[in-house]
């Protein structure tokens, strides 16, 4: 192999080699701030729900209703019980099946992204505590 073939090998490799590094590079740093960004709207979310609901009265989670939550992130939210029933949602389909079975179980607030059938959820568990005692499990979901 001549000289010139060598070099041309050697150059087309180190420039492929560059372009695949800076191309995982931006797809995990954008990666990255998307789901900060979810993440974030999620919060958000929790925090409006927190402001708009009254937890601190409920005892019995017949009385705890669900405030109207800005729908303009297509944020969904599900309340679960501690027997692991659906107790309140935001959108008119109930169905039995949490976002994120795991995040139930938690006992701190967690994010998680899921997939429900072909679809990629981001999804915040919350536990509702009444003083220490855990009475639900919130929910915020989104694509």
């Amino acid at each position: 192999m001549s000289l010139r073939a060598r070099l041309t090998l050697l150059y087309t490799s180190l420039l492929g080699g560059i372009l695949l590094l800076f191309g995982v590079a931006v797809y995990l740093i954008i990666s990255f701030l998307l789901i900060a960004q979810v993440d974030l709207a999620l919060q958000q979310t929790f925090i409006e729900f927190e402001e708009n609901s009254n937890l601190k009265s409920v005892v019995n989670m017949e009385v705890l209703t669900l405030p109207t939550l800005d729908l303009t992130g297509n944020v969904l939210a599900q309340v679960w019980d501690t027997r692991g029933r659906l107790r309140l949602t935001n959108y008119g389909v109930e169905n039995d099946t949490p976002f994120d079975p795991l995040g139930l179980q938690s006992e701190v607030p967690i994010y998680r992204s899921v997939f429900i059938d072909d679809l990629h959820l981001r999804v915040l568990s919350v536990p509702l505590l009444l003083g220490t005692r855990p009475i639900a499990t919130l929910q915020l979901a989104t694509s």
